[in-house]
């Protein structure tokens, strides 16, 4: 990523590994605003229009960028389940372990906790069933940990426990993953054109990450909703907004990285 020059297939993978992380810090940022914004969805229309075609951009934007996720995410899948069969796979036992172990740590505990979503019982208007409720609420507990909270100690003794504890915990967790799939992914074996595939789906995420964040600016960009309660735009708004920025920079880079040390082998072919 700062600029020296390395083989194609390391930069492929390193360039892979990039745009996760770029892609897991984009989502952590992206979906607890989001699931804000669905909270406030569930009890009440916004006043703006902004806001609501701000709302739906971001949901659109997310549902495309899933899209393109698990089109990516299913043919490294299947390379990585051949190499765990073959000679190769001392290389990915650990990291994929690792791998699964926190995805399932972070699935069990969301759905653990979703049950306290405060969307519940909203009082219901023409598009409030536009993001359905347990996609909601299970985004909402995936992402408790990004929260102003952690400023106003006070306030968070007031919780229980156990949500204090996933808060803390639910981050471990979600770092460890990325960082185990980010080896996994230096780790695979890619054939050239199986690579720009990849590169390819890692650039349509980032114009995904870049339609969510456009929709997201646009909200904190209404004055309406400064003075709205329930649509509140907050300072942990706008630096996840900077943090989503920077990580669509991040990604970008690295797919161009990518794309380049691809182009370069097929000349010399």
């Amino acid at each position: 990523m700062t600029g020296c020059v390395i083989d194609a297939p390391s930069q492929w993978r390193a360039s892979l590994a990039w745009v996760l992380a770029a892609t897991a810090a984009f989502l952590t940022a992206g979906l607890a605003m989001w699931s804000q914004l669905l909270v406030a969805w569930q009890w009440t229309p916004p006043r703006a229009d902004e806001t609501k075609w701000a709302t739906v951009g971001m949901s659109a934007s997310l549902a495309a960028l899933a899209v393109v996720v698990v089109v990516g995410a299913v043919p490294l899948v299947v390379a990585a389940a051949r190499q765990l069969l073959g000679p190769g796979r001392r290389r990915l036992v650990v990291p994929v372990a690792l791998c699964m172990a926190s995805a399932t740590a972070l699935i069990v505990g969301a759905h653990r906790f979703e049950n306290g979503w405060p969307g519940t019982g909203g009082h219901h208007w023409a598009l409030q069933g536009i993001v359905p409720g347990g996609v909601a609420a299970f985004c909402w507990a995936a992402t408790l940990s990004v929260s102003s909270y952690w400023a106003h100690p006070a306030a968070l003794g007031a919780f229980p426990a156990t949500e204090v504890a996933w808060m803390a915990l639910s981050p471990i967790a979600l770092v460890t993953g990325v960082a185990s799939a980010a080896v996994t992914l230096r780790r695979v074996e890619l054939s050239e054109r199986h690579a720009r595939f990849e590169l390819r789906a890692a650039q349509a995420a980032t114009v995904a990450m870049g339609a969510f964040l456009v929709a997201a600016v646009a909200w904190l960009s209404d004055g309406a909703v400064r003075r709205a309660a329930l649509f509140h735009v907050g300072a942990i708004d706008v630096v996840g907004a900077i943090v989503m920025g920077a990580t669509i920079a991040l990604a970008h880079q690295a797919v161009h990285r990518g794309l380049a040390a691809s182009r370069a082998t097929r000349r010399g072919a």
